[in-house]
């Protein structure tokens, strides 16, 4: 996250948020990184997606991939947002970021744009 500052761990435990998600950190100028883990096709699929202290999201890297047909989408998905070819790899993607904009406004209290 751009300018983000220093990061605290957020124990996920304690909050009613997704199980999808793993970790949680809350930048010091606003905003939070989250570890998702995600099904697509394969178990195991992870990304990291930042989301702005406005509930935009900042950004989102593919960390590990167990997609043997959606690599090229997931890879792919990092420079546009789209994860294309592969629906079950895309409902899973696509749902690993609704997990994380969910968790950053139970966390936060605020209203995504």
């Amino acid at each position: 996250m751009p300018n983000g500052g220093e990061f605290e761990e957020i124990d996920v435990d304690s909050y009613a948020i997704s199980q999808n998600i793993k970790e949680a950190y809350k930048a010091s100028s606003g905003g939070y990184v989250f570890t998702v883990e995600f099904r697509g096709y394969s178990e195991g699929n992870i990304i990291v997606v930042g989301v702005d202290s406005d509930g935009y999201i900042t950004k989102v890297k593919v960390v590990q991939n167990n997609e043997a047909m959606g690599e090229d989408a997931l890879n792919n998905a990092e420079s546009t947002g789209i994860v294309a070819g592969c629906s079950t790899t895309a409902r899973g993607y696509n749902q690993a970021i609704n997990n994380a904009i969910e968790a950053a406004t139970i966390l936060d209290s605020i209203y995504i744009k």
